[in-house]
């Protein structure tokens, strides 16, 4: 739960970039359209990333028992990674 929120943080951070360089590229004297649209960009992926880490949390939290159980049936060795599941 805590790396969605601290992702959900960083994802509030991309989208004040991304404001910041949309307003610093109207007021740039030079590619000022370069700076716009990585700005706009910018904001857009952290308000999409934002809406799927709180989806996620909200799915850990309510899901939380089944996640532990698929945890317990995959297994990580040497040589690849297994899912065993008993029925």
């Amino acid at each position: 739960k805590r790396v969605y929120l601290i992702n959900s943080g960083i994802d509030i951070a991309f989208v004040c970039a991304g404001v910041v360089m949309v307003k610093y590229g109207e007021a740039a004297r030079t590619n000022s359209e370069v700076y716009s649209g990585l700005g706009k960009s910018m904001a857009l992926q952290g308000a999409l990333l934002l809406l799927f880490h709180n989806a996620m949390l909200n799915a850990h939290g309510r899901y939380n028992s089944r996640w532990l159980g698929v945890m317990d049936e995959i297994h990580v060795t040497g040589s690849g990674v297994g899912y065993i599941h008993k029925f």
